[in-house]
């Protein structure tokens, strides 16, 4: 499967796999080197966005340490 493959409005697996809070994913796909700065189409919403509106810190914490803008 495409890791970096998005859905209609933009939408990546990273960010799915943040707005769930799934750790092992998002350390798989940052090691296969997506970008996890990435912004979905309609509200320009990061991964990190996406965790952070689920209040998943362990998934924000994940996207630091791959090097995600958190400004």
């Amino acid at each position: 499967a495409d890791a970096s493959a998005t859905t209609d409005n933009g939408t990546t697996p990273l960010m799915f796999a943040a707005a769930s809070g799934d750790v092992r994913s998002i350390d798989a796909l940052a090691g296969r080197g997506v970008d996890v700065n990435a912004r979905e189409d309609v509200r320009g919403l990061t991964a990190a966005m996406f965790a952070a509106a689920a209040n998943h810190v362990e998934a924000i914490q994940a996207l630091r340490r791959h090097g995600a803008d958190l400004q």
